[in-house]
Formats: C-alpha cells, structure tokens, sequence
C-alpha cells in the first residue's frame, strides 16, 4: 500500500478528487453563501479560494511546495478545530454528556485520521 500512494497519477487523481470536493462542498448552498462566515470564523469563500488553489497547483505540478502548503492548511484547520471544540466543552460543560464527548473524540480521530493520509500521499520530487 506504501507503494501505490507513491505513484504520481495517483496522487494526481486524489487531488483532483479533493479540488471537486471543495468546489462541490463550498457552491452546493449557491454563490451568494460564499459572502458568509463559518462556524469557526472564516469567510466560506476562503474555504473555497485557499484549499482549492492548493489543490489545483498539486494537480498541476505535484510537488512537495504545494504538498508542504496542503500541510499547514491542514494543521491550521486541526489545531483550530480542536481550540473550538475545547471552548464548546469549556462553556457548555455542565449541559454535555458521554455521547457529545465521543462524537468530538470522533471527529478529532478522523482529522488526524485525514492528516495521516495527507502524510502518506506526500511527492517523492522535489
């Protein structure tokens, strides 16, 4: 399996699978929700521009650049989304139960889950 993730095209088409993704993702509301914040924040139309500009430049040159940029958007999102699910536990904490914090405990898992698999899809080249 460490050997088929290093495959170019492959890495290629993940990528590609990942930029229709975020334009799927971000446009399924219609244009007019991208003027809108997040949860967490920031702009929707930022969610769309940042990550799928990254994408498209792995699309196009898959390098360790853009693989490197994909990484730190990635652990800015993590370490954000895990300080808003402390902040939620630390205002809420009297009304959560065991299931609120096994989803968060799920979620978390999956980001890092993500985060493994970005890791394991890195460029060979420079």
């Amino acid at each position: 399996m460490k050997d088929v993730l290093k495959r170019a095209w492959l890495q290629r088409v993940i990528y590609a699978i990942g930029l229709i993704g975020i334009v799927f993702i971000s446009l399924k509301n219609g244009v007019n929700f991208l003027d809108q914040e997040s949860s967490i924040g920031i702009s929707y139309w930022f969610f769309l521009v940042i990550p799928g500009a990254i994408a498209l430049y792995q699309l196009i040159f898959n390098n360790k650049y853009g693989w490197f940029s994909i990484m730190c958007l990635y652990g800015f999102y993590l370490v954000w989304t895990i300080i808003n699910i402390a902040s939620g536990i630390e205002d809420k904490s009297d009304y959560f139960v065991l299931s609120d914090y096994l989803t968060l405990l799920l979620i978390i898992l999956l980001l890092l889950l993500f985060g493994y698999f970005l890791y394991r899809i890195r460029p060979v080249k420079k």
